[in-house]
């Protein structure tokens, strides 16, 4: 009996970390812009122009108790991924400086995980929020 109060205690302090540290990790991209062109001469004098493409815009975000939002009033992204312990509301306006009338995502543990705005929205966000509670 001695030896299983240690070891129950341990668990319990482990288990209290565990809750103590809830985090949740967002990652959005934004629209994939334009092709992006240069126009060149090549080696028989013939103009000839080469397009290359750009990846989307992307950041990441960690968010925890003392975190627990972000806000970004001229970004749109339009792919929200979402992993960890998140609880949280993503709102989104269809235009910079949250103006218009937004709509409002539920992000948890079992749903709406991955956000892909077209799917759900069919505007095209300039402006969110997030705020997750924990």
């Amino acid at each position: 009996m001695k030896g299983l109060i240690p070891i129950l205690l341990t668990i319990g302090l482990s288990y209290m970390t565990v809750l103590a540290d809830k985090q949740c990790q967002m990652e959005f991209y934004g629209p994939i812009p334009p092709p992006v062109c240069e126009t060149y001469i090549d080696e028989n004098g013939q103009e000839q122009e080469q397009c290359y493409q750009l990846g989307s815009p992307a950041a990441a975000l960690l968010m925890d108790k003392d975190n627990n939002n972000y806000s970004d009033a001229t970004f749109g992204a339009v792919e929200y991924y979402f992993s960890g312990d998140c609880n949280c509301v993503l709102q989104l306006w269809p235009e910079n400086d949250f103006i218009g009338i937004s709509k409002n995502l539920i992000v948890n543990r079992i749903i709406n995980r991955d956000i892909i705005v077209e799917k759900c929205w069919k505007k095209e966000p300039k402006s969110f929020k997030i705020v997750c509670n924990f």
